[in-house]
């Protein structure tokens, strides 16, 4: 404990609590390029382990946790097709989580709007911490944007399919779903999608965020994925108000696209 708090104040990072309805998570401040702080939570469970009863299963709630969990350091990544697993090491079947950076400042009162970014890789590979977190808070945090990564299920474990009801498949879909409420604007790689995720949705207010302002997009099969999920009639939703709030502040709409340089 010792080593870490000491680890934590070397490095300029100070240690952040975040309280959401499964538990608290610990997480640390990141000075942007810009001179802005961000605060950045890792690792944080959106769904229960999809192990055991639970494999090739839809998701479940996540389980509460009592202590405060450490979100210092990304998750494991979900297991990879077979001949990608050399390039993606250490994964493991625990890997439904989320990660959040937002600005260290007080949220205006409806809350910042918030940014659900989903990761490509073919369905078979990849991870949301292959993207980290420095770039998209250099980015987001000067135009007051909360961004959230999130994980799901690939290759086999993902959308696997026996072609009937015993395992129907897409379940990496429903990790990202998880009670989507979608509408949608696409074009080619990038697709950009206002839509209520079921966790972040929950706990918008905890982190400071506005519940009526989630925009879900993703590069390459992430983009492809929340474009499935806007047309699914299980995700599809009526909240085209959501994308004319978004598009009438330009500044944060411009910055969204900023990303491509990024990665």
């Amino acid at each position: 404990m010792l080593f870490v708090t000491y680890a934590l104040l070397f490095y300029g990072i100070r240690a952040q609590i975040l309280t959401l309805k499964p538990g608290k998570v610990r997480g640390f401040e990141y000075t942007t390029k810009s001179g802005g702080i961000a605060e950045v939570f890792l690792n944080i469970p959106y769904a229960a382990p999809p192990i055991g009863e639970l494999r090739f299963e839809k998701p479940s709630p996540p389980t509460p946790w009592k202590e405060i969990r450490n979100g210092t350091g990304f998750g494991a990544t979900c297991h990879p097709h077979a001949y990608q697993a050399a390039v993606q090491p250490a994964p493991n079947e625990d890997c439904l989580t989320l990660n959040i950076i937002r600005p260290k400042k007080e949220a205006p009162q409806n809350g910042f709007p918030i940014l659900v970014w989903v990761h490509g890789g073919g369905y078979e590979t990849d991870s949301a911490s292959l993207y980290g977190y420095k770039g998209f808070a250099d980015i987001y945090i000067p135009h007051d944007i909360i961004v959230v990564t999130i994980q799901y299920r690939l290759g086999v474990y993902g959308f696997f399919s026996t072609g009937d009801s015993r395992i129907p498949g897409n379940l990496g879909l429903f990790d990202m779903a998880a009670a989507f409420k979608v509408c949608c604007k696409s074009s080619l790689r990038l697709c950009i999608c206002f839509v209520y995720f079921q966790f972040i949705y929950d706990n918008a207010e905890n982190f400071g965020g506005d519940r009526s302002r989630i925009t879900a997009w993703g590069l390459s099969a992430g983009g492809s994925a929340v474009g499935q999920l806007a047309l699914s009639p299980i995700t599809r939703g009526k909240i085209i108000e959501q994308f004319r709030m978004f598009m009438q502040d330009r500044e944060r709409f411009t910055a969204l696209w900023k990303f491509f340089r990024f990665t």
